[in-house]
């Protein structure tokens, strides 16, 4: 089976639809579409096919275990790779070191992780899978998490604050701009629970 957006998309939506709102196949088309068009703006020349398999796959093990997500959808690619019955069709079309490469780019994607990669194949499903620096769309994918407004506050304060636990990669700031990201900023700081309630009801 080739490696096209049709094949892929067919292939593992059933598995990734059984993730919460945030991590849905909405999410993950949005991840590819964002990926393509970065490697685009930025000239970066990443293997097509890797973007594609890359963005499907990166949460693909999120309705299993939220928190671990990240190396268990790693460890899929390579588990199905190395064995020797790997019934993924597109898994086994790669060579060993795509299976790396792939691997460590859904590893690495987590911005709650230890570290941010600024490079290749990592670099670019790390910023692709943040929000962008809109306000809006970050408070409203957040409540697609976890529908209530104070635990949002709180989440947004932790994460998207200038002293959040996000950080964002060259490639993000390349993409974006530093001015839009200090805005976001700004308004994360004097974000309120009134705030966010008037997103939710006129976006």
């Amino acid at each position: 089976m080739k490696i096209t957006y049709d094949n892929v998309l067919s292939h593992y939506k059933d598995e990734i639809e059984l993730n919460d709102l945030a991590h849905d196949l909405n999410h993950v088309i949005n991840v590819y579409l964002k990926m393509v068009d970065i490697d685009k703006v930025l000239d970066l020349g990443v293997d097509k096919k890797m973007i594609l398999l890359a963005a499907f796959l990166h949460d693909l093990k999120c309705h299993v275990d939220r928190k671990k997500h990240c190396l268990l959808s790693a460890n899929y690619v390579t588990d199905c790779w190395y064995a020797k019955d790997c019934k993924d069709p597109f898994i086994q079309q790669l060579t060993e070191k795509e299976v790396i490469v792939l691997s460590d780019a859904i590893i690495k994607h987590r911005a709650s992780g230890n570290e941010v990669p600024g490079s290749g194949l990592a670099g670019l499903l790390y910023a692709a899978d943040k929000d962008s620096p809109m306000l809006e769309k970050i408070v409203l994918r957040s409540y697609e998490y976890d529908n209530n407004c104070e635990h949002v506050l709180k989440h947004l304060k932790e994460k998207f604050s200038k002293e959040g636990y996000l950080k964002y990669n060259v490639f993000y700031k390349m993409y974006y701009g530093t001015t839009n990201i200090d805005r976001v900023y700004d308004e994360i700081n004097n974000l309120t629970v009134e705030k966010i309630k008037n997103i939710k009801k006129f976006v």
